[in-house]
């Protein structure tokens, strides 16, 4: 099972990036790292991460950002960003609409 995840979302040259949500679940990722870069067009982007066993996460993050995240075994978290709304929850009970 994955254990370990690196996610880069980047703009290329004259190219406009579609990603404006990133949704994730797993009971057995333990270490994910995401860096979002500029996004060119001001929009907001959105992070839903529910991950029962994540231990370590790492947020690399331009332009404005909502985060929401459930991590109930979370010991690590480093958030460099302009982030516009952060929900963490550290409960097992957690329920999500995403």
């Amino acid at each position: 099972m994955l254990e370990h995840f690196k996610f880069v979302i980047r703009m290329l040259e004259d190219d406009e990036t579609q990603v404006k949500t990133l949704r994730m679940s797993s009971s057995s990722l333990q270490i994910l790292m995401v860096n979002w870069e500029e996004i060119d067009d001001g929009s907001e982007m959105n992070i839903t991460v529910k991950l029962t066993n994540l231990q370590r996460l790492t947020l690399s993050l331009k332009e404005d950002h909502k985060v929401n995240m459930n991590g109930p075994d979370l010991k690590y978290l480093s958030i460099t960003s302009q982030v516009l709304e952060l929900n963490l929850i550290q409960s097992f009970n957690y329920e999500s609409s995403a």
